[in-house]
């Protein structure tokens, strides 16, 4: 399928751009993206592109060039012609806005200011475009490899927290009360969480959710259990089997997270993993590996020790 694409561009975008624009065409890249730019189109599918273009020209003859693209996809497009479109747009907002930083720097990167979303689009999206080097440039600099890796720690923090703390109590509390709408939209959720575990543990970036069981299938590194039983939360319609499945791949990621050595400083054995998760993120355990400290100080607060021993983690919160 991107066979396809890179062929329209080249055959039928890209010369009526030259012959138009054959100044802004140097100065621009164009970059495919959805399920077509990802190579797995079908009949189903428009065609979405990016145009980018300098912000001083984007200004001055982006509107100019928009209106030639619109009348190359009405007459051209093989795709579905609704929602087809190819989008001139301003450099600026290359990652989420930051890709000027990215591209003028050599570390220190923005990383916590651009979603795994974006990340994997300028990783896999398909690029027809790029006559000086830049998206291979951001590339390079967005590679999995570069991000830092106590921010993988932070994030698979947050959703490990997420599933377990939040979102598998409500679906199992939601179908105890036989709430069905409550718990097809809270399946939906977790079975998400599930597989965005999968991309933080694997330290790969994830696309939009459209695609996201298509990316998941990519990943080779998670032990083939987890794959199984999410296979089988996945499909199962009755509420048991499903609530089992999805209970038995939440407890081996945790299994699998804890060998790999993932979260260290955490003890994923915690009778009530929720409230060791919730305190390890509270207390930003990626980068404060004593992170126990303050909870052993609070637990010895005489005004804590003067209330019940449950309760010290109410002088944690309140400057009383």
């Amino acid at each position: 399928m991107c066979s396809k694409a890179t062929k329209y561009f080249r055959d039928l975008v890209i010369p009526r751009l030259r012959d138009g624009f054959p100044s802004l065409l140097s100065e621009s890249i164009i970059v495919v993206v959805g399920s077509v730019g990802l190579g797995i189109g079908d009949h189903l599918s428009d065609l979405e592109a990016n145009l980018f273009l300098p912000d001083d020209l984007w200004e001055q003859d982006g509107w100019h060039m928009q209106i030639i693209l619109n009348h190359c996809v009405r007459e051209t497009c093989t795709w579905k012609k609704d929602g087809s479109v190819i989008s001139v747009c301003r450099m600026s907002e290359i990652i989420d806005g930051h890709g000027q930083e990215f591209l003028e720097r050599e570390e220190d990167y923005p990383w916590e200011q651009v979603t795994f979303e974006t990340l994997f689009g300028v990783q896999n999206n398909l690029v027809v475009h790029d006559p000086r080097g830049l998206w291979a440039q951001l590339r390079r600099k967005t590679d999995p490899s570069r991000f830092p890796g106590y921010l993988w720690q932070k994030r698979l923090l947050a959703e490990l927290k997420k599933l377990v703390w939040a979102d598998l109590p409500e679906l199992q509390v939601c179908v105890q009360r036989g709430k069905n709408v409550e718990s097809i939209i809270l399946a939906g959720q977790v079975i998400e969480d599930l597989l965005h575990l999968g991309f933080y543990a694997s330290k790969r970036y994830f696309p939009w959710r459209t695609n996201l069981r298509w990316a998941f299938d990519q990943l080779t590194s998670l032990p083939s259990g987890i794959t199984n039983s999410l296979g089988e939360a996945m499909s199962a319609t009755a509420w048991e089997t499903k609530l089992a499945a999805v209970q038995a791949t939440a407890e081996q990621y945790v299994s699998h997270i804890s060998a790999a050595g993932l979260l260290p400083g955490i003890d994923l054995s915690a009778d009530d993993l929720g409230d060791e998760l919730v305190w390890a993120e509270r207390l930003q355990a990626w980068s404060a590996p004593n992170w126990r400290d303050y909870i052993d100080r609070c637990k010895q607060d005489p005004k804590a020790l003067a209330e019940h021993p449950d309760d010290w983690w109410v002088f944690s919160l309140w400057d009383t």
